[in-house]
């Protein structure tokens, strides 16, 4: 019989998987040519001020130069247009064209049916325990 760990871990990497995978299909069927990694990229962007080459791949937790290779293919497909800096040509900014905002619309709107999919099938008590259970894992896995 399976301990309660073991049951655990393989909900938590079916989960990760999956959900990657759904939401990475997700887009591709919405005429996002975008693989999850790259659209998490274009969020960061979206999301960290200033958007520096160094702020986006410390807030994906990831190298400047695995930063850099991911925003030079985004730049090749019309995704960002990046740029040095005025005051400091070391400095690379990243800007988001409108085909990036029209992505992370889409998967803006992705993210807010599975949330919504995912709380519809649940009551008050299963709401409660279920976020009361997730902000004790997202606080196990912070950095």
């Amino acid at each position: 019989m399976n301990s309660s760990k073991d049951i655990l871990n393989e909900l938590f990497v079916d989960l990760f998987q999956h959900i990657l995978y759904l939401e990475e299909q997700a887009l591709n069927t919405r005429g996002v040519d975008l693989t999850i990694s790259e659209i998490h990229v274009l969020d960061a962007v979206h999301t960290v001020k200033p958007p520096t080459m160094s702020n986006i791949a410390k807030d994906l937790l990831i190298t400047i130069g695995s930063t850099t290779t991911a925003v030079k293919k985004l730049e090749a497909k019309g995704y960002v247009i990046r740029s040095k800096q005025e005051d400091d040509g070391r400095i690379v900014l990243v800007e988001l064209t409108q085909k990036a905002k029209d992505a992370l619309e889409v998967h803006q709107a992705y993210h807010r049916e599975m949330v919504e999919e995912i709380l519809g099938n649940l009551n008050k008590e299963e709401e409660a325990v279920l976020f009361s259970a997730l902000a004790k894992i997202k606080s196990y896995f912070k950095i």
